[in-house]
């Protein structure tokens, strides 16, 4: 399917910085990079290659990292909510307790729910 723009021919420009075929990128993710700026072109979008000299690939790496840093902090804002109260898991939080005694009941409620439904990753 084609993307249609004023002119009946697509007014859609799509720039690709080379600086993003950087050492540490996955192959699939080079693959499916390619892949879609081929489709894109497919669908009548110019394609416009950004070259490193107008974004050195030092800014990606960088700028890979801060990425890392807010995908993590923005997972757990939204995940917080999951806190076994409104939303979660029913666990009685005494059959899954962790033999921490200091805790409140809705503190081993909320540690169960969290250690029992949700990923290594999130709980990072």
């Amino acid at each position: 399917r084609r993307v249609h723009g004023k002119g009946g021919d697509s007014d859609y420009k799509v720039g690709i910085p080379s600086a993003f075929s950087i050492e540490e990128l996955p192959p699939e993710i080079g693959e499916a990079w390619s892949a879609t700026a081929k489709r894109l072109e497919e669908g009548g979008v110019t394609i416009i290659p950004i070259p490193e000299s107008r974004l050195p690939s030092e800014w990606i790496k960088l700028s890979l990292a801060a990425y890392y840093v807010l995908a993590c902090a923005e997972a757990s804002s939204n995940l917080s909510r999951y806190d076994g109260v409104r939303y979660g898991l029913e666990l009685d939080p005494d059959q899954h307790a962790d033999g921490d005694t200091d805790m409140t009941p809705l503190e081993r409620r909320i540690s169960a729910t969290r250690a029992l439904g949700l990923g290594d990753e999130v709980q990072r």
